[in-house]
């Protein structure tokens, strides 16, 4: 990273609204890594915040932080389309919608990287607006190229309040102004493992999706 792409990301986000500040990168002399200096958050990180306030958080709410993020991804480059960046937008969300991170009473060790590259998904709760749950698949299909572009992750995440909006007119679902109630008191695993490591597996197989 040169010094005129890191001025470039810093100013970019000191211009824009962001819940958390993003204030430097800086260089560790010994280990040659760089580390982001952000804001402290008083409430953690975003899993401990779902935690202690997911059943307060409206559907209003939740689809105004996915458009919000992927519009973030967005205006850094339209034709930003990373295929890895997708995936993990969908898992983002899926833990935002859903409330409880993906695999949380399984070891996350090779057995689980295996079942995955043969299409093992986490199950989304049947609650979910079915316009978010396709949009959520889609992000985690095994072939990249038909993953969706962030921009188009953008557009669905803006009809899906129009959606939302005219679902609560019509009476039909109450879901901009109630709270989803979801058990919270998950047990997680041991050996589930959220913080990042090197994972050294040899000779997985090429990712597919499941067979249904």
């Amino acid at each position: 990273m040169n010094n005129e792409n890191n001025m470039a990301i810093h100013l970019r986000t000191l211009t824009e609204y962001a819940s958390i500040r993003f204030y430097l990168i800086t260089h560790d002399p010994e280990t040659h890594s760089y580390m982001m200096v952000l804001q402290y958050g008083q409430d953690g990180n975003l899993r401990e915040y779902l935690k202690n306030n997911f059943n307060n958080i409206n559907w209003e709410r939740k689809l105004d932080n996915l458009q919000e993020l992927s519009g973030r991804v967005l205006s850094g480059d339209e034709e930003y389309t990373k295929a890895a960046d997708v995936y993990s937008f969908g898992t983002i969300s899926y833990e935002i919608v859903a409330g409880f991170p993906p695999y949380p009473n399984i070891p996350h060790d090779k057995a689980l990287a295996m079942k995955i590259c043969n299409g093992l998904r986490p199950n989304i709760p049947f609650h979910i607006p079915k316009l978010i749950t396709r949009m959520i698949i889609r992000c985690w299909d095994a072939r990249v190229t038909h993953r969706p572009t962030f921009k188009e992750l953008h557009e669905i995440c803006g009809n899906t309040i129009v959606i939302v909006v005219q679902i609560k007119l019509s009476k039909n679902l109450g879901l901009i102004n109630s709270t989803t109630t979801t058990p919270l008191n998950y047990q997680t695993h041991p050996q589930a493992i959220y913080i990042s490591r090197l994972l050294n597996f040899s000779k997985l197989p090429k990712p597919k999706n499941e067979e249904i």
